[in-house]
């Protein structure tokens, strides 16, 4: 029996009514058009077009926020601590940081910070509680942008 003869009949029929409905469970039929409008919109595809490094990095680290994680927690969170946008990281890397240790994501090696008694034992912070605890904790996200975002010193 070829496959073309096994897929005639009720069979044929329950499977495309099958993949039918799936597709419709998916997603609305005009997702990539809108997709597509809210990039356009956003000036995404104008920043591709002329290579707009700063305009493509902000949206991609907001974009890239909301992975993993609902939009309502990803969106509070973003409005209490603000965003990793490409002119934030740039001011914040001309500033030296308060820690040796703050350097670069490598200096960090053995940082030895420790998150519940929020301190630190790198000099010259040797056994002081930091400033603010929360903040190396905010710099954590499961975004994959953590060494730079860390090293900003953005709080």
């Amino acid at each position: 029996m070829s496959l073309d003869q096994s897929f005639h009949g009720p069979d044929r029929d329950y499977a495309v009514t099958l993949v039918r409905t799936v597709y419709r469970l998916a997603g609305s039929p005009s997702y990539l058009d809108d997709l597509r409008a809210d990039l356009r919109k956003r000036g995404i595809i104008r920043a591709i077009a002329s290579h707009d490094s700063t305009i493509l990095f902000d949206w991609l680290a907001e974009t890239l926020s909301y992975q993993g994680i609902s939009n309502a927690i990803a969106a509070d969170y973003m409005k209490r601590h603000g965003r990793a946008t490409w002119r934030r990281i740039e001011q914040n890397l001309g500033k030296a940081p308060s820690c040796p240790k703050l350097k670069s994501y490598w200096h960090f090696h053995r940082c030895r910070y420790h998150k519940g008694s929020g301190t630190c034992r790198a000099r010259p912070h040797l056994g002081l509680p930091l400033a603010d605890p929360s903040a190396q904790e905010r710099h954590r996200k499961p975004d994959g942008l953590q060494p730079v975002l860390f090293h900003s010193g953005r709080r």
